[in-house]
């Protein structure tokens, strides 16, 4: 994450990206001490070397909405070395008790109660009028029981907008605030009086059955399309509304809903995509793709909150799937605490979801595997970007437990091919041993739950994967051939390191000093010295090999 977040900061001061890149190489009797000093030395040097691209520039550097104050210091540049302006600016809802020496903090408070009410006013969209007596009462029970807090008074003043009577009488306020929802009695007051908040903010459908139909796909959209490390990611429009399709189609108290969509203007999925965006939950942007020049629109979730509530009503949807499913057999409690992500119900609809996503890519899978790589003439099969389907389909289908699946999606030299040509070199070996990563932490995390379900049967091996960076190893050369520019070269020496530091993980150190040494042989043959970085950190990974035997024998 720290080194994403230093591209980042390249991208934006006009520095090349390739400064920053994984330099830890850890041995095979390493503790997890030992392992954590090296960590932390090669983020001090990361830092080091961030402040001398920084020297020299006046900078503004913005960390907003920071939880974990002893991670500050990783961007406090300017705190040493630094002879140009440095200025830090932090934003956080938790107190420092041990703040730096020199800063200066403003303590902004909750909105004070005249503030908040004239907000929610301001947000409900009233224009010029003025509210009446009793209006402004209500209103000051309405932003009190949000907190005094913006996003809630916010969201409230919407439901104010599409609820004519919403301030009419106090009785009407308290029965949409106080509002019980199954999925929620395990949440405490405050947080349950804004997800009630959250689900109004629907109710710009007044059809009931509609309504949840749009909430689902907003909860669905959440549960399938993120990742571990990040819960709001950037991901393609088009490929979202062919979910939602798919989604409303298969259900069939949802598909009654599609007819019924119709009557409020919402003929596609684009419409839902639209609303969901004058809502405010997600955010939209015209992004290019890759290394060709091919602008879509992408999207993701307007907050982490929102995140976490899209994941509640999926699980809601789970459950009263699981509710209808047994009313013909036996009465069930409806007043028991909602089930938990871990729950099975839970995981098979994530699991279907998911395998929704893959039918939306069935047709490019069907053209990978009827082209076996032997005989796979690259030039007369043009090859069609799709910047979706490259980053994520192995994830969806991981997800989907499709492992047998993915292993020979990944094996497959011309997806490989696809990926680079899409991302580069470096960009598209990474996207592969990310892929590679990520099975082997799912086969760790999911061994107990695989384990009952009689349809997973299959099990990746350690030979498979291996197999799999055998392939990668062997096409890098492919492209080393056709590369000229120095940019290029460098790309395919970073992405040899990358293959070398992910054979070590499987133990396998002749694969892993290979790669090291056609990495190193790539920057020597670009006339770099000895004393560059790139050459340095290279010839850090083959030095470990010298004392592997002494390892070794103990």
């Amino acid at each position: 994450m720290y080194l994403t977040c230093l591209r980042k900061l390249c991208y934006q001061i006009g520095a090349h990206t390739n400064y920053f890149h994984e330099e830890i190489a850890y041995l095979p009797g390493d503790t997890l001490l030992e392992k954590s000093a090296k960590t932390i030395q090669t983020i001090e040097k990361l830092k080091e070397r961030m402040t001398q691209l920084f020297d020299g520039l006046r900078i503004f550097l913005i960390l907003d909405d920071v939880w974990s104050h002893e991670d500050i210091e990783l961007f406090n540049f300017g705190e040493e070395k630094m002879k140009s302006s440095f200025t830090l600016f932090i934003t956080t809802r938790t107190l420092d008790m041990f703040p730096s020496s020199g800063s200066c903090w403003i303590d902004i408070p909750f909105l004070r109660p005249p503030d908040a009410v004239s907000f929610f006013f301001l947000e409900s969209g009233r224009g010029e009028t003025l509210p009446t007596d009793g209006e402004f009462i209500i209103a000051r029970k309405v932003v009190e029981k949000c907190g005094f807090l913006p996003l809630a008074i916010k969201i409230a003043a919407k439901v104010a907008q599409a609820y004519p009577n919403f301030l009419c009488s106090e009785n009407g306020v308290e029965g949409i605030l106080t509002k019980q929802f199954n999925y929620s009695n395990g949440i405490n007051g405050a947080d349950r009086t804004l997800v009630n908040l959250l689900h109004r903010s629907f109710s710009f459908v007044t059809d009931v059955d509609v309504s949840d139909a749009i909430k689902i796909c907003f909860g669905a959209m959440a549960v399938v399309f993120h990742r571990d490390g990040n819960l709001r990611p950037w991901i393609s429009q088009k490929t979202v509304e062919n979910f939602w399709y798919k989604l409303l189609n298969t259900y069939g108290d949802l598909k009654l809903c599609l007819l019924k969509l119709q009557k409020y203007r919402i003929r596609s999925m684009a419409d839902i995509m639209h609303l969901l965006c004058i809502m405010g939950l997600i955010d939209k942007r015209k992004a290019k793709e890759g290394k060709y020049i091919i602008e879509s629109f992408q999207i993701q979730i307007h907050h982490d909150l929102l995140f976490d509530y899209g994941k509640m009503v999926a699980i809601e949807f789970t459950q009263e799937k699981k509710s209808i499913n047994r009313s013909n057999e036996q009465s069930v409690d409806l007043t028991k605490n909602f089930p938990d992500d871990n729950s099975v119900g839970f995981k098979n609809a994530v699991v279907r979801w998911n395998e929704l996503v893959i039918e939306c890519y069935q047709d490019k899978l069907d053209r990978i595997e009827s082209n076996s790589d032997s005989d796979f003439d690259y030039e007369s099969d043009p090859f069609t970007p799709n910047g979706h389907m490259l980053s994520w389909l192995p994830l969806h289908m991981m997800k989907a437990r499709k492992f047998s699946a993915v292993v020979s999606l990944l094996s497959k030299r011309s997806f490989l091919r696809d990926r680079i040509e899409f991302r580069g070199v470096l960009g598209g070996t990474k996207l592969h041993v990310l892929d590679i990563r990520e099975l082997q932490k799912m086969k760790q995390i999911d061994h107990g739950w695989d384990n009952q379900c009689s349809s997973n049967k299959n099990v990746v091996s350690k030979t498979k994967l291996t197999s799999i960076m055998l392939m990668i190893g062997n096409l890098l050369p492919d492209f080393g051939y056709s590369l000229q520019s120095m940019e290029s070269k460098v790309e395919m020496g970073h992405a040899f390191t990358l293959l070398g530091v992910t054979w070590q993980s499987f133990a396998l150190w002749h694969e892993s000093l290979e790669c090291f040494n056609n990495a190193l042989k790539i920057f020597q043959s670009i006339d770099l010295d000895e004393n560059h970085p790139y050459i340095i950190s290279t010839m850090k990974h083959i030095d470990v090999f010298a004392v592997l035997p002494v390892v070794s024998a103990h």
